[in-house]
């Protein structure tokens, strides 16, 4: 096991001072895993029910395509989208493998599967394009207990609500993937657990045959001292020959940080602006051939309309007189629905 701490230096010689761009992308409240696609628009999910891919371009604006997921979009059910990642030809999208906020089992949300980033560029996505894994439940458990981390009670019971395993508090959340290009492995973060204040990652082995229905096999542990929180987001970057994290806490506050990370030493980034309110990281990209970094924010608190008939039934904030971006019913969501984007540039060294 790797126990990685951060160390903090001089990063004005190594990041540009610049002032952060704000973008807005309307049509969903969040851009929970996205990756960038070979003409630099990106591709997002989001973690709500029957989610779609969605293509925006890098400067925010409306989407330029939705394309229904086959088996996911359409499954009736919220697998909780968390994180993405390319892996040469292929994205991958990975589920939260948590309960809900009330402790619930949401199996559901154990989904790991491609698709071909040619059929995300075709706009059309079929059936036999996706290739999904089995549940990580059970291999993440023998893993944990291989090495002394107590996944077996991060994740509970199956048939059973536990309150203070809601993906929140204690229980399993999975919200960072990555691919390790100098080691072929898949990197899977956890926002939760953070043993010992340290976050987490599994790296994933033998992603091919996981792919095709095997067990999945995992390597050693990986510790990362990102201040006792947890990973929100990773993403490997050609251009700084290095990972970029975001960190956070369990829950839904702050504070957030981004980090520089080769396999070594743990680097902090300074936001080059500070982070508008209600604010929450949630992804990181590498624009490729640029030093810029791409920050995606979970806008589904933020408040989008004050008009009660806006809302979903009895999710009108009488207190406030407002509509969170998550409750806006179905028929304005286009117009009212948005997350934001800070475009920050960070120096190679």
């Amino acid at each position: 096991m790797r126990t990685i701490t951060l160390t903090i230096v001089g990063w004005l010689a190594l990041y540009l001072p610049a002032a952060g761009q704000i973008l807005e992308f309307r049509g969903v409240c969040d851009g929970s895993g996205a990756i960038v696609l070979p003409d630099g628009s990106i591709a997002t999910v989001d973690d709500e029910k029957e989610p779609q891919l969605r293509v925006f371009n890098a400067a925010g604006g409306p989407p330029t395509a939705v394309i229904p997921i086959p088996g996911i979009s359409d499954a009736g059910f919220e697998p909780d989208l968390e994180g993405g990642a390319r892996v040469g030809g292929m994205s991958l999208w990975i589920g939260s493998h948590g309960r809900n906020s009330k402790g619930e089992p949401r199996p559901e949300r154990q989904v790991l599967f491609g698709i071909p980033v040619d059929a995300i560029v075709a706009r059309s996505i079929r059936q036999s394009d996706v290739r999904s894994a089995g549940p990580l439940r059970d291999a993440l458990i023998t893993w944990g207990s291989q090495h002394g981390i107590a996944m077996a009670r991060a994740f509970g019971p199956q048939d059973q609500r536990v309150d203070s395993l809601a993906a929140e508090r204690e229980g399993v959340n999975i919200e960072a993937v990555a691919h390790d290009p100098r080691t072929g492995q898949l990197l899977i973060g956890f926002r939760n657990p953070v043993p010992g204040g340290q976050a987490l990652i599994a790296p994933l082995r033998n992603l091919d045959a996981v792919l095709r229905g095997e067990v999945a096999e995992f390597g050693s542990p990986i510790r990362l001292d990102l201040g006792g929180g947890g990973l929100r987001d990773m993403v490997w970057s050609d251009r700084h020959g290095a990972f970029l994290l975001i960190a956070g806490p369990s829950g839904n506050d702050g504070p957030f940080t981004l980090h520089r990370w080769n396999g070594g030493a743990l680097t902090a980034i300074p936001w080059t602006t500070p982070l508008p309110d209600g604010f929450h990281p949630e992804t990181v990209l590498a624009l490729p051939g640029t030093d810029n970094v791409l920050v995606l924010s979970d806008d589904g608190d933020v408040t989008a309309s004050r008009d009660p008939a806006d809302c979903k039934r009895d999710d009108f904030d009488t207190a406030s007189q407002t509509c969170s971006c998550k409750n806006i019913r179905n028929p304005r969501a286009a117009a009212l629905r948005a997350f934001r984007g800070l475009r920050m540039t960070v120096r190679p060294n």
